[in-house]
């Protein structure tokens, strides 16, 4: 018998089951039911006859009470009704009544003949006037549950044939389910593992079906882990063949061994490089075979200790051969360690490094000698240089006395000259010696205060003299609301600036030089980048030559550019200080029209300060200008400082009869010959509100000016900035807190001890201080000069380092003591020297040293340097 017919047989079963308790459990009730619902009804119908009877059996109203008899057997299908009184005299009776029959205890269908039997007494209070008996044909009921009987059997045999009918689909349905797994298995048997089946459904043939594939996958998966193992076993042989060959024919020797460090297998590269044989190697440690006099016994230990930890190790130790020969050897020394992480022996490669040591030995001493060429150069450098600064502070210190007092104009030329020459020497002096730090890597930044603006236009302003001399134009844009106060090397920015301006003025022949800064944010707090474009007019650069152009030592090789002097190292430096900073020097040219240098530097800001305008606040001003560049810079100077700007191309307009504007309160001119300053000097009157002086704009030279004229005209330096214009149009300069510069301090009465133990600069430095206002005391070497400082206790102590006897260290270091044990008061020292390092200078702080001034000194800088210096001993 098939699964499919028990489970039709099972679920027929089942269902005649269910059916018959269904079926009888329903016929009983319905029964029930119709039992007790015509006792009720028959029950309730008698009461209503004997109330309705009740006046009628009373007064003995037969004709009534007959009536009322047939019309209650007719209407309400009785088999009989009977009345009686109280005495049980039949009033009235219609249908076949029984006496023999009449039973009123039966139930409905307890009766024999089909009749329920029921009585009620008709009463009036609680007196019985009669009895009204009724007989109920019940045959209507019996027909009612034969009906039902035999619509319960039909509706069994229909639903068990339905229940047949979807037992054997759903068996056909399972038996289909089940078949697939068996095709699945057939398809497994013949096919291997892998094969799934397609998952419909969500019963529990599903979760076989999805078990039967998990087991496909997983037998499928085992498979092929299996083939793969095969594989990398098949691998691993080839592998092994293969490293048993490469260590067979390996150039490095290879030695294995067992836990205890003794041999147990050598290669023949082991053999030829020790030149002992493989059955004189087994059984021995390698320090028995190899170790030699002069092999270092540390090393040795190091290497068995390794083994005993069954640790890793390298080593280079000195062997020996059979031979006694000796080589050095690299060994390296790794565990062999099985799969449960114990060791089972270890695998020691040594190579021979003899050739190795002896090129690192002669790299060693190629090394020496490199630091000791360097450290020649260093000092060659520093000497060249000290002894370069040396006469050179004498030409350019007397130059620049000379050139204060000189009133011949050829004479003054001449010393100007020889000043700018000497200076042009000490520039190329510090380029070679900046190039040497930086091409060395010991070039650091420091990070100071100060204000960028001032910086841009002190940069500027030092390229002036040259750019006057050429008649060109310098121009700085920069907004008024740029944050001025940063943190940053102040002294290399400067560089970069003003070695970036040199160029731009060297390779410029008309035209102008323009400095643009810019200033944009960054991600970092307190952070801007400040971007430097410095754009000249001047010969340009071809594009094959700009690669070239920022290289050391080199600059563009043709006709015109070999009528400039130069080293060709500022662009190198001012690249490398760019690149220290954090930024890129780029450059664009184009040959024969200009070249724009550009670079930024990400700078903190200390203060954001924006600078007064209410000084030349609604002042009225004249622009005779017809150069572009330079009118369109003081327009924007205008608008930030709001003072009012009418600007006029040329004199001829101004003089002709059309110009009306005025009065005004300054007239600023670049004129085109003297005799435009002269007609507009006599025209002044007319134009300005007080006869102010003319203001004539450099790089117009003043040379080429009357006697009168200059007399009658301010000059306007170059370049145009907003403190050059508040001192050229008021008549005094400011610092951005409103107050008066003071240029200088008085240095009356006080007693200076210079210590110099060259005769020529001893005379160049006196010549340069007020010396009929002060005491000068004179030192020629640094025992003289502490001797008389105790003797005489200045004001002030300017010493020179490199002295015979006591240099300059040394004299200060002996001076700070005799103040420490307060013998003396404390007073400023200032170095003076022709080394130009900075570790010279910030080695002079530690000896208490207060400034240093690298030779050749300028008249300016040494006594502003003594002024600072007595304004703070005053303080």
């Amino acid at each position: 018998m098939t699964l499919r017919i028990k489970t039709i047989i099972g679920i027929a079963l089942i269902e005649a089951l269910a059916l018959a308790i269904l079926i009888i459990s329903g016929l009983s009730w319905l029964k029930s039911s119709n039992e007790q619902s015509l006792e009720l009804g028959s029950k309730q119908l008698v009461n209503v006859f004997a109330k309705a009877s009740r006046d009628a059996v009373i007064a003995t109203d037969l004709a009534y009470l007959e009536s009322f008899a047939k019309s209650v057997v007719s209407e309400h299908n009785l088999a009989y009704i009977r009345i009686t009184d109280s005495d049980g005299i039949m009033l009235t009776e219609q249908g076949n009544y029984d006496a023999n029959e009449v039973n009123t205890n039966l139930s409905p269908f307890e009766s024999r003949n089909g009749i329920y039997d029921v009585a009620g007494s008709i009463l009036l209070g609680s007196t019985s006037y009669g009895l009204v008996e009724m007989g109920v044909k019940v045959d209507s009921i019996h027909q009612i549950l034969h009906l039902a009987t035999k619509a319960s059997i039909l509706i069994a045999l229909l639903e068990m044939t339905f229940v047949a009918l979807f037992s054997f689909a759903l068996g056909s349905y399972l038996m289909n389910r089940l078949d697939s797994l068996r095709q699945g298995v057939v398809k497994i048997t013949q096919q291997g593992p892998g094969a799934e089946l397609p998952l419909s459904g969500n019963d529990e043939v599903t979760r076989v079906v999805e078990a039967f594939n998990q087991m496909s996958t997983s037998l499928s998966k085992a498979q092929t882990d299996l083939k793969q193992q095969y594989q990398k076993q098949k691998s691993l042989s080839i592998k092994v063949a293969q490293l048993a060959q490469v260590a067979e024919h390996a150039r490095d020797a290879i030695i294995i061994t067992d836990i205890d460090g003794r041999i147990t297998w050598v290669n023949t590269a082991f053999e030829e490089l020790t030149k002992y044989l493989s059955h004189e190697a087994l059984g021995k440690m390698p320090h028995q075979l190899l170790q030699g006099p002069e092999t270092d016994p540390q090393y040795q230990r190091t290497f068995i200790e390794s083994i005993k930890n069954h640790e890793p190790i390298r080593v280079q130790l000195l062997n020996y051969t059979k031979n006694h020969q000796p080589y050095w050897g690299e060994r390296d020394l790794s565990p062999i360690i099985d799969s449960s992480g114990y060791t089972q022996g270890f695998i020691i490669v040594e190579r021979d490094i003899s050739e190795r040591i002896e090129i690192e030995k002669q790299l060693s001493q190629e090394v020496k000698k490199a630091a000791q060429a360097t450290r020649a150069k260093s000092e060659f450098l520093a000497n060249m240089s000290h002894e370069i600064r040396t006469p050179m502070n004498a030409i350019m210190g007397f130059s620049e006395i000379l050139l204060e007092n000189e009133k011949n104009t050829e004479k003054k030329e001449l010393l100007q000259l020889i000043y700018a020459a000497s200076d042009n020497l000490v520039n190329i002096i510090n380029d070679i010696l900046d190039y040497s730090k930086v091409d060395a890597g010991k070039l650091q930044l420091i990070e100071e205060e100060f204000n960028i603006i001032k910086l841009i236009e002190s940069s500027m302003a030092l390229c002036a003299f040259q750019a006057n001399q050429k008649g060109l134009t310098l121009l700085i844009d920069s907004h008024s609301d740029t944050p001025s106060i940063v943190l940053g090397d102040r002294g290399r920015i400067n560089q970069i600036l003003i070695n970036l301006l040199g160029n731009a003025v060297k390779f410029t022949d008309n035209g102008h030089i323009l400095l643009k800064l810019k200033v944009e944010t960054t991600k970092r707090s307190n952070t801007y980048r400040y971007h430097f474009e410095i754009i000249d007019t001047g010969i340009g650069i071809s594009e094959q030559h700009l690669p070239k152009i920022i290289n050391k030592f080199e600059q563009v090789d043709n006709s015109v550019t070999r009528n400039y002097q130069g080293t060709g190292l500022g662009l190198a430096i001012s690249r490398q200080l760019i690149a220290l900073h954090g930024g890129e020097l780029s450059i664009t040219s184009r040959f024969g029209e200009g070249s724009c240098f550009s670079f930024a530097l990400p700078l903190k800001v200390k203060v954001t300060y924006k600078e007064s305008t209410s000084l030349l606040y609604n002042k009225n001003i004249l622009l005779i200008d017809s150069y572009e560049p330079r009118v369109n810079i003081i327009r924007a100077l205008a608008e930030s400082m709001q003072f009012s700007l009418t600007v006029v191309p040329s004199v001829a307009e101004v003089l002709s009869q059309t110009f009306l504007a005025g009065p005004f309160d300054r007239i600023i001119v670049q004129p085109t010959s003297y005799e435009d300053v002269g007609k507009l000097i006599e025209r002044r009157k007319a134009l300005t509100k007080s006869s102010q002086k003319l203001i004539v704009m450099l790089p117009y030279s003043p040379n080429l000016l009357t006697k009168a004229q200059k007399e009658q005209s301010d000059f306007l330096q170059q370049p145009i900035t907003r403190n050059q214009l508040i001192k050229t149009i008021i008549g005094r300069e400011k610092d951005h807190t409103g107050n008066n510069i003071k240029s200088e301090i008085c240095l009356s009465g006080k007693k200076i001890l210079l210590v110099e133990d060259n005769r020529i600069n001893r005379i160049l430095i006196s010549k340069m201080l007020p010396v009929n206002s002060i005491e000068l005391i004179l030192a020629e070497n640094g025992v003289i000069g502490l001797d008389l400082y105790q003797r005489t206790k200045p004001d002030i102590v300017i010493t020179d380092i490199s002295m015979p006897d006591k240099d300059g260290f040394t004299l200060a270091q002996d001076i700070r003591l005799l103040q420490q044990k307060n013998e003396y008061p404390w007073c400023p020292i200032i170095a003076l020297s022709a080394h130009a390092f900075e570790e010279d200078k910030a080695q002079s702080t530690q000896y208490g040293i207060n400034a240093y001034l690298t030779k050749p000194i300028k008249k300016n800088d040494l006594n502003d340097m003594i002024a600072k210096w007595l304004m703070i001993e005053n303080q």
